[in-house]
């Protein structure tokens, strides 16, 4: 098992949600269009989200405005930007969102492609799913992915999460979850 340690932000850091040892896990700034089009405006990278793929940085800055005022409404939920500790340099993005009436959350996340393979996924998604159990006290937190989305498949596994079977109307998804009492045997 793959342990990261996550650090919780500083008292002024109000935009990080939290922090790992190599990334930090933060708020969306109406600074970040340029970096978040290398994610977003990527075919390549968005090919399975095609509902987060943009046309053109003003489309983005609509989208990223929406995501900001979204976040006092949803207290440490929302899509957040996976920032690198060495450098300041978005390497991709994260998302806790509340899933209906049952408490539970789901997640996600999308990487610049030049990360890909280097371990980040798995890493934030940790941090995520600390947050969600041990901040937020969510229940359970899903993931929904394309089934071709094999990567995608492969960190929700190594995060503890189960798959749960195949997921939508025209079965493109499958859905993969974790429990608090699963997460809490895993740490």
């Amino acid at each position: 098992m793959v342990l990261f340690l996550t650090m919780p932000p500083k008292a002024c850091d109000t935009d990080i949600l939290f922090g790992t040892v190599r990334l930090r896990i933060r708020r969306w700034r109406t600074g970040d269009l340029a970096q978040a089009y290398k994610i977003y405006g990527s075919t390549e990278v968005t090919r399975f989200v095609p509902r987060r793929r943009v046309h053109g940085q003003k489309d983005l800055a609509r989208i990223l405005q929406m995501d900001i005022s979204t976040y006092d409404a949803h207290p440490g939920y929302g899509h957040f930007a996976m920032e690198r500790r060495s450098d300041g340099e978005v390497l991709g993005a994260l998302y806790l969102r509340p899933s209906g009436a049952s408490g539970h959350a789901t997640a996600g996340w999308l990487l610049e492609r030049s990360v890909w393979g280097n371990g980040y996924a798995t890493e934030a998604g940790f941090g995520l799913l600390r947050h969600a159990f041990e901040e937020l006290s969510v229940p359970a937190v899903d993931a929904r992915f394309h089934r071709g989305n094999i990567p995608a498949q492969r960190v929700a596994n190594m995060l503890g999460m189960e798959a749960k079977g195949i997921v939508s109307p025209h079965a493109r998804h499958a859905r993969f979850q974790i429990t608090s009492s699963d997460w809490q045997r895993r740490c």
